[in-house]
């Protein structure tokens, strides 16, 4: 299901997608900052009709995993 997901989003997202990912894992980060990002873009996307409630809990998991 997260590989659909991700073919069927539009190349500028999952830039930012790969990117919010790298920064989650970096340790120069703060990991409570970043997932409360993570958490905020794609609560974006969900209101903005790009994604389904249960998409927004499968790219959350995969953006923290």
């Amino acid at each position: 299901m997260t590989r659909k997901l991700l073919n069927r989003l539009p190349d500028k997202i999952l830039s930012t997608i790969e990117m919010w990912k790298g920064r989650y894992n970096d340790e120069r980060f703060n990991k409570d900052t970043t997932r409360a990002e993570i958490r905020g873009y794609i609560k974006g996307l969900v209101d903005a009709d790009v994604l389904t409630q249960n998409e927004f809990k499968t790219l959350f998991c995969y953006m923290t995993i």
